[in-house]
C-alpha cells in the first residue's frame, strides 16, 4: 500500500484564495467594461473614472495568476522553477516578468 504524502494547508488556501480573488476582479472588470461601454452615449464625463476602476481590477486581477499557478505547482508536487522559466527558447517570454514592473510603475 502507497503512502499519500500529506498535502500542505497553506498552499491549497494559497490556491483557493488567489484564485477567489482573481476570479472575483477579472470578473468585476469585464462586468464595469460592458457597464461602461453600454453608458457611453448617456454620460460621457463618468468614463474616465469608470476606465481607471476597470483597468485597475483587470491588472490587479492579472497579478494575482502567478499566486495561484504558483500555489498550484506547489501542490501537485512540480514547484515553479524561475530559472528554467528564463531560459525559455520563446525570448519573449524571458522578458515577461519585466512587463509588470511597467504595469505597476
Amino acid at each position: 500500500m502507497q503512502q499519500r504524502q500529506p498535502v500542505d494547508v497553506l498552499s491549497v488556501l494559497q490556491f483557493v484564495l488567489s484564485g477567489l480573488a482573481a476570479l472575483a476582479l477579472l470578473g468585476s472588470a469585464v462586468t464595469l467594461a460592458l457597464t461602461s461601454v453600454i453608458s457611453i452615449g448617456r454620460d460621457a464625463n463618468s468614463i474616465t473614472p469608470m476606465f481607471m476602476v476597470t483597468v485597475s481590477a483587470g491588472m490587479l486581477g492579472l497579478l494575482l495568476l502567478p499566486s495561484a499557478v504558483t500555489a498550484l505547482a506547489r501542490m501537485i508536487g512540480k514547484p515553479f522553477q524561475p530559472r528554467a522559466f528564463l531560459r525559455s527558447p520563446i525570448p519573449v517570454i524571458a522578458f515577461a516578468p519585466l512587463v509588470w514592473v511597467l504595469v505597476l510603475a
